[in-house]
C-alpha cells in the first residue's frame, strides 16, 4: 500500500508538470527558457533545504550526478521548448511514446525477459494513449517532434539512472543542485527574449518545487522496487490524470473517450505490474 501511495504521488506530481507549464506556457506568461531556469533553480533551492533539515553533508564532488543533472536539463529544456509548437495531445503522445519506446529497448538490452501478458500490457496501456490524445492530434513541427522526442527519451535515461543510486533524496537533490550553474548562464543569454510575470513565476515555483522536486524524488525511491519496464508503463496514467484534472478544475466534461482510455491505461498497467500467473508464458 506504501508504494501504491508512492506511485500516486509521482504520476499526480508528473501530471501537475504538464499542468503548470501548459498554463504557464500556453498563456504566454512566460517564455520556456526562463520557466525551466526557476522550475530547476527552485527546485534545487527546496532540495538544499531539505538536505541541510537532514543535515546532510553539501559534498560536492559526486560524480555520478553530474551526468545525471545533464540528462535532467536536457529533458526540461527540450520539453518546455516543445510545447511552444505542439498542442497538448500531440505532445503527450510523443513524449510518453519516446519514453516508453526507449524504456521497453533499455529493459531487451539488459536481458530482462519480457511475459506475453507484460507485452500485451504494454501495448494495451498504450492503446488507451492514443484513444485519449486522438481527437486532439495534428501534424506536429518538425523542430517540436525531435524536441518532444528527445525530451522523452532523456528523461527515460534519466530514469534508469535512478535504479543505480544509493539514496533517491541526495541523487534528486544532487541533480537540481548541479542543474542551478548552467541555468544562470542560461539565463544570460535569454534576457533579450524573456517574457514573464507573476503568474508564470509562481506557476514555475509550483512546477520546480511541489511536482519536480518533491515527485522525481519520490519517483527515484519508487524505481528501487520495480524494474525498467513496469517504470515505462507506468507513466502512461499521467495523461489519463492530467485529464481527470480538467474535469475537476476547469469543468471539461466526462466523456466516453476518457472512460475507454482510462480503462484501457489502468488494465494494461495493471497486467504489466501484477506478476500474472502465466510466469512459465514467455516469448
Amino acid at each position: 500500500m506504501q508504494l501504491i501511495f508512492l506511485i500516486l504521488f509521482a504520476l499526480f506530481a508528473f501530471a501537475g508538470n504538464s499542468i503548470f507549464g501548459r498554463l504557464a506556457l500556453g498563456d504566454n506568461h512566460i517564455d520556456p527558457i526562463t520557466f525551466t531556469n526557476i522550475r530547476l533553480i527552485s527546485g534545487a533551492i527546496a532540495l538544499a533545504i531539505f538536505l541541510f533539515a537532514k543535515r546532510q553533508k553539501l559534498a560536492l564532488n559526486r560524480k555520478s550526478n553530474w551526468l545525471s543533472s545533464l540528462w535532467l536539463m536536457v529533458y526540461a529544456f527540450c520539453f518546455s521548448l516543445a510545447y511552444v509548437s505542439l498542442d497538448t495531445g500531440t505532445g503527450a503522445l510523443i513524449l510518453f511514446g519516446a519514453v516508453q519506446i526507449t524504456m521497453f529497448i533499455a529493459s531487451a538490452l539488459q536481458g530482462k525477459s519480457t511475459l506475453a501478458i507484460e507485452k500485451f500490457g504494454v501495448g494495451l496501456a498504450f492503446l488507451g494513449l492514443v484513444v485519449l490524445v486522438f481527437p486532439e492530434l495534428t501534424s506536429p513541427s518538425i523542430v517540436g517532434f525531435i524536441l518532444m522526442a528527445l525530451s522523452g527519451m532523456v528523461w527515460a535515461v534519466y530514469t534508469i539512472r535512478g535504479k543505480a543510486g544509493s539514496d533517491p533524496s541526495i541523487d534528486t537533490s544532487f541533480n537540481f543542485i548541479y542543474a542551478v550553474p548552467i541555468c544562470l548562464l542560461v539565463a544570460l543569454f535569454n534576457l533579450d527574449t524573456t517574457i514573464i510575470n507573476q503568474t508564470g513565476v509562481l506557476l514555475a515555483i509550483a512546477s520546480g518545487v511541489l511536482a519536480s522536486a518533491a515527485g522525481y524524488t519520490v519517483w527515484y525511491i519508487i524505481l528501487k522496487h520495480i524494474n525498467v519496464l513496469q517504470a515505462g508503463v507506468i507513466q502512461l496514467a499521467v495523461p489519463i490524470i492530467a485529464a481527470v484534472g480538467g474535469l475537476i478544475w476547469a469543468d471539461e466534461a466526462i466523456t466516453l473517450r476518457l472512460v475507454g482510455a482510462s480503462v484501457l491505461v489502468i488494465g494494461g498497467i495493471f497486467l504489466v505490474l501484477a506478476k500474472p500467473f502465466s510466469q512459465k508464458v514467455r516469448v
